[in-house]
């Protein structure tokens, strides 16, 4: 028939692997064998011990060690048998037909399943128990975390019956309730609001300079120093020359932040043994310590590199927040603003760190607030939350260890 033409009957003996029903081979539970087709030979053979963890699901498994609150019938034979699927009958492209019957028959395997050995098959994504109390915990500490187990031990061993290092390397655990980030929000939050400008550096066309306290020379909107000169010079190679004269082009000094930002950007990521995501907040949090200091990033990047970018959240805002720069001219200030960064790296959120607003959200109300900033003029209007383009959460953080 034509492509994409539908054919309303069934595919009769297709493809020898599938029955001409279009039904499961029970036999073969295809489901469990397409997740290990898939992930054969990643670690093949080895052996996961898991301490403080309790199994709760795996009523009807023959361990007599394995509870469970599941009321399944596990010895059906038709466990993983579902209806032929019109989608599949209705298909004239083999390959297309094949990929869709893979992905259901995915979809469609049981969570758990025991096999006549006794040998049990989880489907990949199946929540398996929960983890246990820390068990030096005090009998009030444990009362008061019941029901939120906080202590799992996990170890790997090979073939040889060897423990594998770095366990955590061969593991991908979900950042729970972490926002993701984009860079459109990242630069507005970093340019607007917590380098920012005043109102009296809005000079129309032009942003006008300040020489600040921290020994940089003229500084113009968005922290933006000569520091960045050489950055720059290709496109701009009359930024430092306008700098110096005390005004700057608005359009330029935007792009002037961009082009730095995406230098930042490819820095970080080609000292990082693992390259992280474009929108992982982790990647964002070191742009805005290199935006401050390049030096004190390049030190965070080798913590980064000796934890294979594997942190908990405590460890993110510990490490930030010691490596917030030397200035201390505004020590107080970089110290709750390097915490930031570890919130932002850890759970993906914008906070401010100014006198009196220090642990303030901005929550962004546009998806392209610094597109919209710059659209608008790039005045110091548009930077103030009656924009629009952002709302406040007050006192949404208030983990700071130092304060005004």
């Amino acid at each position: 028939s034509q492509k994409g033409a539908y054919v309303k009957q069934k595919c009769i003996k297709a493809d020898d692997e599938y029955d001409e029903e279009n039904t499961y081979d029970t036999d073969k539970l295809e489901g469990y064998d397409y997740f290990y087709e898939e992930y054969k030979g990643v670690l093949d053979g080895c052996i996961l011990y898991i301490e403080g963890f309790e199994l709760t699901n795996f009523k009807g498994h023959k361990s007599n060690n394995i509870a469970s609150t599941y009321t399944g019938e596990m010895d059906d034979p038709e466990i993983t048998r579902y209806e032929p699927n019109i989608v599949y009958n209705m298909n004239d492209d083999l390959m297309e037909a094949k990929s869709l019957w893979k992905e259901d028959a995915k979809t469609a395997a049981t969570p758990f399943f025991t096999d006549s050995e006794g040998n049990l098959y989880i489907k990949e994504g199946t929540v398996i128990g929960k983890t246990k109390a820390d068990p030096e915990l005090t009998a009030e500490q444990e009362e008061e975390q019941r029901g939120n187990g906080n202590y799992i031990r996990l170890i790997l061993r090979d073939l040889e019956d060897s423990i594998m290092e770095d366990v955590e390397t061969y593991f991908k655990i979900s950042d729970v309730g972490k926002k993701k980030c984009d860079f459109e929000q990242f630069a507005y939050y970093l340019g607007c609001l917590l380098e920012g400008f005043y109102d009296s550096m809005d000079l129309g066309n032009n942003y006008g300079v300040e020489v600040l306290n921290d020994g940089a020379g003229n500084t113009t909107a968005f922290g933006l120093t000569s520091a960045v000169a050489d950055t720059v010079k290709s496109t701009y190679p009359n930024f430092a020359t306008h700098l110096a004269s005390g005004s700057v082009p608005k359009e330029e000094a935007q792009d002037v932040l961009i082009l730095v930002l995406e230098a930042a950007k490819e820095s970080i990521q080609n000292q990082l043994n693992t390259p992280l995501a474009d929108d992982d907040s982790n990647l964002f949090a070191l742009m805005d310590l290199h935006h401050a200091s390049p030096a004190e990033c390049q030190n965070v990047i080798e913590i980064y590199n000796s934890k294979n970018n594997n942190f908990a959240k405590e460890e993110l805002v510990s490490v930030f927040s010691e490596h917030w720069g030397s200035n201390e001219n505004y020590g107080t200030a970089l110290r709750m603003r390097g915490t930031n960064r570890g919130v932002l790296a850890s759970e993906g959120r914008f906070l401010l760190y100014q006198q009196g607003s220090e642990g303030d959200e901005v929550v962004f109300d546009s998806e392209t607030p610094w597109s919209d900033f710059c659209d608008a003029g790039g005045t110091y209007e548009m930077t103030r939350e009656s924009s629009g383009l952002y709302h406040i959460e007050k006192d949404a953080y208030t983990g700071y260890t130092v304060s005004y």
